[in-house]
């Protein structure tokens, strides 16, 4: 992706980057490494705000890497080149989190007439959906559990997954719905070793959203992104019309389900970061806990208009 950006970048500036191995004291040539690297950090985040049009975090993600491989020229491999790549700002901006509800997720799990409005292939994405819901799984993950992962200690049955992402390891107990669709898949795995039937990440996404309109969960959700630090307001392909809930909604959801549903439970957050893989001092984790905070509020504003006496108006 980020070689890919930069070779564009060449080709639409006519140039030809190139890295130096510094010798030491030379300030004259430390100075012009700096103005070197300066100018380009400058006409690079230029070229990918101006011409490929990309977002504050897409762009910030795009220089973390290319300052990941500096530091790993300069580290591992002993390389002296400077430090001129500790001073490219990298951009970020804070997507909100979408997740389901527990009654959304209840509602996917037990309303039967809701299930048998669906297709085949809809009702198959569901089970999966919810059950990355319930397990906090990534797409990844979902796809490539294999059926000796699935195993049995003490009459019951537990998930054992190594996350691709991380690499960590942890062991689920399969209950209640979880157990349902695991003796489901297993029973028409047959001689498939991977567990679950292959579905396209796209096709799983479209899936996930045609379940959420189908269950009416089009609440208007605005969409806006940051570019340069301005806001943009973003709208549905092809329309003006604002984003909906359902049309928000992707294989992403299942973590982030999974997560604020264990925090708004009551789950200790060392547990559920042992779940999650979240590191103790993880920002991204933190979001979850302020996320849950919001919907707490929310529901005790609720219950305070309920419990509260008529207004008499006179």
């Amino acid at each position: 992706m980020v070689l890919l950006l930069i070779c564009a970048f060449e080709k639409f500036t006519n140039t030809k980057l190139r890295i130096k191995r510094l010798p030491h004291y030379n300030s004259n040539l430390f100075f012009k490494e700096a103005e070197y690297w300066k100018n380009f950090y400058a006409a690079f985040t230029d070229f990918l705000f101006t011409e490929k049009k990309c977002f504050d975090n897409y762009v910030g993600t795009v220089i973390r890497i290319i300052r990941a491989f500096f530091r790993y020229l300069s580290n591992e491999q002993q390389i002296n080149i400077g430090n001129f790549y500790e001073r490219f700002y990298v951009l970020e901006e804070q997507i909100p989190v979408i997740s389901l509800l527990p009654e959304q997720v209840s509602f996917l799990i037990n309303n039967k007439d809701f299930e048998n409005s669906l297709s085949v292939s809809l009702r198959r994405t569901k089970d999966i959906f919810v059950f990355g819901c319930l397990l906090a799984l990534r797409y990844s993950d979902l796809f490539n559990i294999k059926v000796t992962d699935i195993e049995e200690a003490c009459g019951n049955k537990y998930l054992g997954i190594k996350t691709q992402k991380t690499g960590a390891t942890v062991k689920l107990k399969l209950t209640g719905y979880t157990l349902l669709i695991i003796d489901k898949l297993i029973a028409k795995a047959g001689k498939r070793k991977i567990l679950i039937p292959y579905i396209s990440k796209n096709q799983f996404n479209h899936n996930i959203k045609r379940i959420a309109e189908k269950a009416g969960w089009t609440k208007p959700m605005p969409k806006t992104r940051n570019r340069r630090g301005k806001q943009k307001m973003l709208y549905r392909p092809g329309t003006t019309q604002a984003y909906r809930f359902c049309d928000l909604l992707s294989s992403h959801c299942m973590r982030r389900t999974a997560i604020t549903m264990m925090l708004m439970f009551g789950v200790p957050e060392h547990i559920v970061r042992m779940i999650s893989g979240h590191t103790k001092n993880s920002k991204s984790f933190y979001r979850y806990i302020s996320l849950v905070q919001s919907y707490l509020d929310t529901y005790m504003e609720k219950m305070s208009a309920k419990l509260s006496p008529a207004q008499t108006i006179l």
